[in-house]
C-alpha cells in the first residue's frame, strides 16, 4: 500500500496549533507532532465491500411553497450494490434537490 505527505489538516503545516490558544501562543499540533505533514493512502481505486447488498440514497424535496428550497420532506431509494459500482444512480424527480 504506497503512502503520500500532505499538509497536516489539523495545523495546516505550521506544526502548531493555535485553537485553544490565548492570542500569540499556540501548542504543538498532535496530528503532526509539530512536522507539519501527515501521511495518507494513495487512492488505488475504490473498495469493495463485499458484504453490502444495497445502497441506499436519501434524496430530499423541494418545499414549493417556498422559494428558498426549504427542505419538506424526501424520498429513499435502494440501488442493488453491483448496479451502484457500474455507475448507476437513482433517477431524479422534479421536485429533487440532490441529482446524482
Amino acid at each position: 500500500m504506497a503512502t503520500i505527505e500532505i499538509v497536516c489538516t489539523q495545523c495546516h503545516g505550521t506544526g502548531v496549533d493555535r485553537d485553544a490558544s490565548p492570542e500569540g501562543y499556540g501548542t504543538l499540533c498532535k496530528k503532526c507532532q509539530g512536522t507539519g505533514k501527515t501521511t495518507d493512502e494513495l487512492f488505488a481505486g475504490r473498495v469493495d465491500a463485499e458484504d453490502l447488498r444495497f445502497v441506499r440514497f436519501t434524496i430530499h424535496k423541494k418545499d414549493p411553497e417556498k422559494k428558498g428550497g426549504d427542505l419538506l420532506d424526501f424520498r429513499q431509494v435502494d440501488i442493488p450494490y453491483g448496479d451502484f459500482l457500474a455507475g448507476k444512480r437513482p433517477e431524479p424527480k422534479e421536485d429533487d434537490l440532490e441529482k446524482y
